[in-house]
């Protein structure tokens, strides 16, 4: 533990570093805020995000061959684009679908959104301040800044599973998931 009573990031590889599940890369740091979006589990058909990935994957392939004097045949063009342009036209093309509201849209029905709203708020102050937040019909922007020794995963991992429950509940639906893993 240190000083501030934060325990040290050797202890856990999650609290700081990048990490990434597939799609979306998750950068932790130590002491800073998140931008953290979450959506339903239907939101993004697996094949729309395969495409996406899949464009997304055959541009990287094109940069690195523009990058490569031996393979392109030339010097690299400064003003193409870069990996940071690819990953940022990714990831407004995700966030595009998912504010066109595929899906079953659960969370525009009032109940299922204050379920979502108030998992959000129910440990701010205690767990991570919760700067600002919104519930969309199917996905949830939040910026928090996690407390000393409260993991972000941990804190979404907390949101997700209790609306989940209480929403499937609602919703009479069991077997289902409502936030994808």
């Amino acid at each position: 533990m240190r000083a501030t009573g934060v325990k040290l990031a050797a202890a856990n590889p999650h609290r700081s570093g990048v990490h990434s599940r597939g799609y979306l890369p998750h950068v932790k740091r130590e002491g800073s805020s998140y931008f953290v979006t979450f959506r339903l589990d239907d939101s993004l058909p697996r094949e729309v995000l395969l495409k996406f990935q899949a464009e997304r994957t055959q541009r990287l392939q094109t940069l690195l061959a523009r990058c490569d004097p031996a393979k392109s045949g030339s010097t690299p063009d400064p003003t193409a684009e870069t990996e940071e342009t690819i990953d940022r036209d990714y990831h407004r093309r995700v966030e595009r679908y998912l504010d066109q509201g595929a899906g079953a849209c659960w969370l525009r029905r009032p109940d299922i959104a204050e379920l979502a709203a108030n998992a959000l708020r129910h440990f701010d102050g205690q767990r991570y301040l919760l700067s600002a937040w919104v519930v969309m019909p199917n996905h949830v922007h939040a910026v928090i800044w996690p407390m000393p020794n409260h993991l972000l995963g941990d804190i979404l991992r907390s949101w997700k599973g209790y609306s989940a429950h209480e929403a499937n509940q609602r919703l009479q639906r069991t077997g289902q998931t409502l936030w994808p893993p």
